[in-house]
């Protein structure tokens, strides 16, 4: 370090293996960039070493800081001093997913002790076992700048003094077992009188991920919840793994919405989210699940995701018409194509609520044992068709069965390729008339190509074929389809796998041979010492 003392940058983001910093780092005073800080606890390696440098900007990740044993050694960092870092990510652990152990008492002094300045833009805090926030940092005026704050892993029973705060865009909180309520103590209505309370009025972005005890957004002073709030400014919502939240406030101008792993937030208690644009519900163990989608007719994109071991009845309005703004559609888990509806007439109007869906993709629907013939009639605008993962799909029907041209993976049980290709001359790709582009992948069953196909091979542009080990066969050298794809200009027929015994020591063979290519480089552009 003593003869580098005009070294102005150091850049260490994305360097996770780093253990520890180099000695008496405290002699570079003349750095404006420290991305990253690892404290250590032998000498030269101490949170000490920030004391003298005063003129870091930007941001600063300071890691490992259950390596500092008291108060007055963690004031000897000076963050408070330091004015021009706008970012200031803490790290009681080495990583992000570190589960706090009890040493609550000393971390609460800790943590006092590294307080930032007032003008900070970024803060993140991960790993935090106190059960308090430190003093000052239960200050309102701490957070009057603050754009983004992100606590994850952390033992807090309730959250900085930022609920109100005129600057926040974005927040994340994640592994917070001990948080039950989003903001407390928020005052009790107005003379008796329910008036929505505006919570975080920039905020943007929020995300909520495995708050296992979370079940109320806000509460009063007397503890009970307060069910009048709203998110004004709110565009993007993430809910994962909550199980007690059963609600969302009302948020007047949100875009996106995701939730997964959320049993008690009932996808007909998002009816009043009117603005969306996106809506990803992951339905996760709940009994029944109501699309009542004519409260979305701003919806582009839908993704209904349900557990794959469970039976879920599925319920429409009787009066739902097509939802004509939607484009994409995904359908993942069971239930859609069994009789898990009330009556076929119910079947039949949920599909025509997706008339104008272009794009669709069935996955991990084990229900799905025939070609879904009728519930792609009422498609007539589809281009996309994506089905994976469908392990108990045959494709067997009827000669008529009019289908479109789509993609198939992972589908275990197919044993027939649709016989009448249908009518749907806007679909551009086949990843399984215009067909242009086939792919078929892990469907060891499919041994041949149904007649109608063999007609187009010729036409493709671009032709995939792995894991059906008849099917490569037949269009290998040799097969009988091999001279049909003799003009296909870019198509890849895998070969036939056979397992080859293991060579020990391949592993080790193989990156001593990539260090090799890596010295030869080096030898290549860098002059000799």
């Amino acid at each position: 370090m003593r003869t580098t003392r005009k070294l102005i940058h150091i850049y260490l983001l994305g360097c996770h293996s780093l253990e520890r910093m180099p000695p008496n780092i405290s002699l570079l005073n003349n750095l404006r960039t420290l991305t990253t800080f690892i404290v250590g606890t032998k000498a030269g390696r101490g949170i000490e070493e920030l004391k003298d440098l005063h003129h870091l900007t930007n941001m600063l990740e300071l890691r490992n800081l259950g390596n500092i044993n008291s108060r007055e050694n963690g004031k000897k960092a000076n963050l408070y001093q330091k004015k021009n870092l706008s970012e200031i990510l803490l790290y009681w652990s080495h990583h992000i997913e570190y589960m706090p152990e009890n040493k609550a008492c000393n971390e609460e002094e800790v943590s006092e002790s590294l307080t930032p300045h007032d003008k900070l833009k970024v803060l993140e805090l991960h790993g935090y076992s106190g059960l308090k926030i430190s003093g000052r940092m239960r200050e309102p005026q701490k957070f009057l700048c603050v754009r983004v704050l992100h606590i994850s892993y952390c033992s807090y029973k309730d959250l900085p003094a930022v609920e109100l705060s005129f600057s926040l865009e974005c927040l994340v909180l994640s592994g917070m077992d001990n948080l039950t309520t989003l903001c407390k103590s928020v005052g009790m209505e107005a003379q008796g009188c329910n008036i929505p309370l505006q919570f975080f009025p920039k905020l943007k972005y929020l995300k909520l991920k495995m708050l296992s005890n979370m079940e109320k957004w806000a509460e009063n002073t007397t503890g009970e919840a307060n069910y009048f709030v709203t998110f004004p400014e709110l565009e993007m919502l993430e809910i994962t793994k909550c199980q007690k939240l059963s609600s969302v406030p009302d948020c007047p101008v949100l875009k996106k919405l995701e939730t997964e792993g959320c049993p008690s937030l009932a996808m007909s208690s998002l009816a009043h989210l009117t603005t969306l644009s996106e809506l990803t519900y992951g339905a996760g163990e709940s009994s029944c699940l109501n699309m009542w989608l004519g409260s979305w007719s701003s919806l582009v994109r839908l993704d209904v995701r349900l557990s794959n071991d469970i039976v879920t009845p599925v319920e429409i309005d009787k009066n739902q018409g097509p939802l004509e703004n939607l484009r994409s559609f995904t359908l993942s888990g069971l239930s859609f194509f069994t009789a898990t509806f009330p009556s076929s007439q119910m079947h039949a109007r949920m599909w025509k609520c997706f008339t104008f869906v272009e794009e669709l993709r069935i996955d991990c629907c084990n229900d799905l044992v025939r070609w879904p013939t009728e519930e792609l009639m009422s498609l007539i605008h589809l281009r996309s068709l994506d089905i994976e993962s469908c392990d108990n799909l045959e494709g067997k029907g009827s000669s008529s069965d009019d289908i479109p041209k789509f993609p198939i993976s992972y589908c275990r049980r197919l044993v027939a390729l649709p016989s009448n290709h249908g009518n749907l001359a806007r679909l551009k790709v086949l990843y399984f008339t215009s067909l242009e582009r086939l792919t078929i992948r892990s469907c060891p069953k499919i041994e041949k190509f149904p007649q109608g196909l063999l007609q187009r091979l010729a036409t493709l542009k671009s032709l995939w074929i792995e894991e059906c080990p008849v099917l490569q066969r037949r269009c290998r050298e040799g097969g009988e389809y091999f001279e049909l794809l003799s003009s296909i200009p870019r198509k890849y027929i895998a070969p036939i796998y056979i397992p080859e015994p293991e060579i020990e020591g391949t592993e080790e063979f193989a990156v001593k041979e990539s260090m090799c290519n890596v010295k030869r480089l080096v030898k290549r552009f860098l002059p000799s010492c």
